[in-house]
């Protein structure tokens, strides 16, 4: 007996169109819901940054594109699909968002999750190097 997963009943309606439904099928067997954030987590094979990877028709993509673009309908060409909840392994359609580099890249500093966001210091110990930098007349750091 198989290990049936019960769909949200307020997602039932992403799933009508038959022509899709073997993706989302696949994509949906391959993620756990997670009741607290309310991310489905992609369960399958990840890159190194946490994205999932998922495989149609012997080619991959990045999991959450390929759901953005199933649920969506609506081509990500020049786009990313970003995630609202900032978990790379979230493939819920409601945490995904279309959108540039620079929005991503906004967003992703607005929550303290970009990697320099972080720093409180430059790589040679100095702390809070931000205040003590000094800059030329032309807007070049010394």
């Amino acid at each position: 007996m198989q290990n049936q997963k019960a769909l949200p009943s307020n997602y039932s309606y992403l799933w009508e169109n038959s022509f899709l439904d073997p993706i989302k099928n696949y994509l949906f067997e391959n993620s756990l819901p997670i009741p607290e954030s309310g991310c489905w987590i992609w369960m399958g094979k990840t890159d190194k940054d946490g994205y999932g990877r998922a495989y149609i028709l012997d080619r991959e993509f990045r999991a959450h594109r390929l759901l953005y673009y199933v649920f969506n309908k609506e081509s990500l060409l020049g786009k990313l699909a970003c995630h609202k909840c900032h978990t790379p392994a979230c493939i819920n359609p409601y945490h995904l968002y279309s959108g540039t580099t620079k929005e991503n890249a906004e967003d992703t500093i607005r929550n303290g999750k970009h990697v320099n966001a972080r720093k409180i210091s430059c790589p040679h110990g100095h702390y809070d190097y931000v205040q003590y930098k000094q800059f030329n007349k032309y807007g070049k750091r010394y």
